[in-house]
């Protein structure tokens, strides 16, 4: 389950949209590069805090490789708009992450 946490104040909060690597490029660290670097920027630029929402245990991983954490998580199945179960088909889970921003990644990126 998700957990209530401070509110999401305008400018502060970065939201990691998506981040994906082409199959042949995979397993190089690319993703985990370019992750790395947005999160600088959103430091740099003032940004208290980053969050992402996971859609696979790669996308997790990689998340936690740059020093983010879980906050929560959201099975697929569960999920409700407007009374409507649009992703009832889907396999696994949304994975909230956050990572406090100004604090290095965990492999010192």
């Amino acid at each position: 389950p998700l957990k209530a946490g401070p509110p999401i104040v305008r400018g502060q909060v970065l939201h990691i949209a998506a981040i994906g690597t082409a199959p042949a490029w995979r397993g190089r660290g690319l993703a985990a590069a370019l992750l790395s670097r947005a999160v600088d920027l959103g430091g740099e630029r003032g940004f208290a805090l980053a969050v992402a929402e996971c859609s696979s245990a790669a996308s997790v991983r990689c998340h936690q490789r740059c020093g983010f954490q879980k906050a929560g998580q959201l099975p697929y199945a569960t999920f409700e708009h407007d009374g409507t179960r649009p992703f009832a088909p889907l396999d696994g889970d949304c994975v909230l992450m956050k990572k406090p921003l100004g604090a290095p990644s965990a492999d010192g990126r």
